[in-house]
């Protein structure tokens, strides 16, 4: 779903006219009219600002993620299963390391080296996807007084999010890809898998 799209859809989700939430935003109506009629977009501050209105994440006003919760690690888990936020929340305890949620998983179906090296790799694609996520969240803090027309236009900015957003993909891709070679060993689908693909890492 766009941004603008995106907009209208949590007003009314909100129960908000264009000018309630306008008021909110300490801005006039028409602006609120043009985001979602796709006729502008909202700057880096105004971003903000409706994330916190709506009580959303920036990623979910942008679509780069379907779950509203602004804890990256909990978006991560809703993006890859595609169980909703509210499940994950009521399934996983609040403050959960993921990490050692991974580790008890593993450490739960078996002490092999395979699975041991699997387990280390599994941790340095999250740490990968983390640091990524935190590289994408410097950029837009970084850009936070720009216009959005200064925002789009600058190309270092640019390339830098296009950067972080492909670390972000290749490592949430190997973790899923890793997940599901391990989930097929526990269930007992294929009792010969072929880890040899962990020393592709770097």
């Amino acid at each position: 779903m766009s941004v603008n799209d995106n907009i209208k859809k949590m007003r009314k989700e909100k129960g908000y006219t264009q000018v309630q939430l306008a008021d909110l935003l300490f801005c006039n109506r028409q602006k609120i009219a043009d985001w979602e009629r796709g006729k502008t977009s909202p700057s880096v501050d105004d971003l903000v600002n409706l994330s916190k209105v709506f009580e959303v994440s920036t990623d979910y006003i942008l679509g780069l993620t379907d779950a509203k919760t602004d804890d990256y690690d909990k978006q991560f888990v809703c993006d890859y299963t595609g169980l909703s936020e509210n499940f994950i929340s009521d399934f996983l305890y609040e403050g959960l390391d993921i990490r050692n949620y991974l580790l008890h998983f593993l450490n739960s179906i078996g002490n092999s080296e395979d699975l041991s090296n699997a387990f280390d790799s599994m941790l340095w694609y999250l740490n990968d996807y983390i640091t990524a996520v935190e590289k994408l969240k410097a950029i837009y803090s970084e850009t936070k007084n720009k216009t959005f027309e200064e925002f789009v236009t600058d190309t270092n900015t640019q390339l830098a999010i296009s950067k972080a957003n492909d670390e972000k993909d290749i490592s949430k891709f190997r973790l899923e890809d890793l997940f599901k070679r391990i989930i097929q060993i526990y269930s007992g689908e294929n009792d010969i898998i072929d880890f040899s693909f962990l020393k592709q890492r770097g």
